[in-house]
């Protein structure tokens, strides 16, 4: 009796060694998908900061108008105090709130910026405005100070000839 060779083995080694290759693996399509991700995370932190922002500008509002509130009494008072308190610890917490959404917007711009390569651009950027504007303080500073430096010197002179306009009149009024 013959013994044939059993291909199905073969066959079995082969395929188990194809599927278990190292598969290409694309890095465009994870950072694109990752930049996309990020997109639509930014998109809901937008949206919830225009929420959160409605929300604490309806609580100064409420706050605003129960300060305002002719209601006099002890009813009046109860209600105003009630009111004010709710709304200002309201206020409160929103403002924290948005601060928290604002820090977590940035925080996933830059990630956002990293992954697009827009991050030393926007930061140049930001840089050269920074600098552009302490330029302008520091210049309208030393205007000002060159101004009143000069406003100091003129005053001997000014005083001077206020003195002397007195001194006319008072012999004009003399005589």
């Amino acid at each position: 009796m013959s013994k044939k060779f059993p291909w199905h083995v073969l066959k079995d080694l082969y395929g188990h060694r194809q599927s278990s290759a190292l598969a290409k693996y694309d890095l465009a399509d994870e950072r694109l998908s990752t930049e996309q991700s990020l997109k639509k995370q930014l998109r809901q932190v937008d949206q919830q900061i225009n929420e959160v922002s409605q929300s604490l500008l309806d609580a100064q509002v409420v706050s605003f108008r129960a300060n305002l509130s002719m209601d006099s009494g002890f009813l009046g008072d109860f209600k105003r105090k009630i009111y004010g308190k709710s709304a200002q610890n309201s206020a409160i917490w929103h403002r924290h709130r948005l601060l928290e959404l604002i820090r977590e917007r940035n925080s996933i711009q830059v990630r956002l910026d990293r992954k697009t390569g827009q991050y030393w651009p926007k930061q140049i950027q930001r840089s050269i405005a920074l600098m552009v504007i302490i330029m302008i303080l520091i210049v309208a500073i030393l205007v000002l100070a060159m101004g009143l430096a000069m406003g100091l010197s003129l005053l001997p002179i000014f005083s001077l000839a206020v003195l002397i306009y007195w001194f006319i009149q008072k012999l004009r009024s003399n005589s």
